[in-house]
């Protein structure tokens, strides 16, 4: 009655480990199958443990596809000198993103333009790219996110 569920539970955990790869991450490896019914509750304990570190994995994505599109937006500007970074750095307050209703009605062209432009072509591949090199080892996937995003 449960000798399919291991075999089912390896599809799953490779259809899964390439969802994580696309954010960085590994899965912890599955357990040697349990016997009888025992298989079901070690599979949900597993899953219980992959899914308390899968916020932070979120997380992290998060902050990588922010950085990049950051960078990307900025490098941009200051290309055709539309910015001047020394005013984004020194003392300069950032209205949280509720108080920017106006300015965003106003640029609702221009981001079609950017995800066009920048983020379907390369924003996008930049964060896949740094995601696949976290998967293959360079260090422990946290600290190669932490490293991107913060420096």
């Amino acid at each position: 009655m449960f000798t399919g569920v291991t075999a089912r539970a390896e599809g799953v955990y490779q259809e899964y480990k390439k969802a994580l790869a696309a954010l960085g991450a590994v899965p912890l490896p599955l357990p040697e199958p349990a016997e009888g019914s025992q298989v079901i509750f070690q599979l949900l304990d597993w899953m219980m443990s992959e899914f308390k570190g899968l916020g932070e994995v979120m997380s992290v994505a998060n902050d990588n596809a922010v950085s990049v599109s950051f960078e990307g937006l900025v490098g941009n500007l200051l290309r055709v000198g539309a910015v001047d970074l020394v005013r984004l750095q020194e003392g300069f307050q950032y209205v949280p993103y509720k108080g920017l209703a106006e300015e965003v009605a106003k640029i609702q062209e221009v981001k079609v333009a950017f995800f066009k432009q920048f983020w379907e072509p390369s924003g996008k591949v930049a964060v896949r790219t740094l995601a696949a090199a976290a998967t293959k080892g360079w260090f422990y996937q946290p600290f190669v996110f932490l490293l991107f995003v913060f420096y």
